[in-house]
């Protein structure tokens, strides 16, 4: 009888330890996405710390430019002008007349360099006047075909630069 107790009060305590822990971290993940100057649109897609279905689903080719674009791991000018010490404000799109900041939703709704390409890979009902709503429906997208052009798209973008 007081074996069993040990076992059942052990197995409670690592099961609190792994709650507790796991909790920590995802507090932690949470609080560097929404405090990170970096991740200002990542947070807007990737509120919840879970695994991503296009990991999985895509070929490794379309996976990696697909995970390039949206982690910020590209030279996109909202990148590269983080390394040059300009300011955020400043880091416009070099490809259109748009003077806007060269981030990910630019390249993905407005950059008119970029309209045959979009028109091709990209839904047209998502692509019609683009709003954040519009951008986490799209970067959260279960469906093969759309994350499939999505990954087209964004490969497409990630070899411009």
């Amino acid at each position: 009888m007081w074996d069993n107790q040990i076992i059942a009060k052990s197995d409670n305590i690592s099961k609190n330890v792994k709650k507790c822990l796991s909790n920590k971290f995802m507090l932690n993940w949470s609080n560097n996405v929404m405090n990170s100057a970096k991740c200002l649109n990542y947070r807007i897609y990737k509120s919840d710390f879970c695994f991503e279905k296009y990991l999985t689903v895509l070929p490794s080719d379309l996976r990696m430019y697909l995970c390039k674009f949206r982690c910020l791991s590209n030279k996109l000018p909202i990148e590269t002008g983080r390394f040059f010490n300009i300011d955020r404000s400043e880091r416009h799109c070099n490809l259109c007349n748009a003077n806007e900041l060269g981030d990910e939703f630019h390249y993905l709704f407005k950059c008119t360099f970029f309209n045959n390409v979009r028109a091709k890979f990209l839904p047209l009902d998502i692509c019609k006047n683009p709003n954040v709503l519009k951008f986490k429906e799209l970067m959260n997208t279960s469906d093969l075909f759309t994350l499939t052009g999505i990954a087209k798209f964004c490969k497409s973008v990630i070899k411009t630069f």
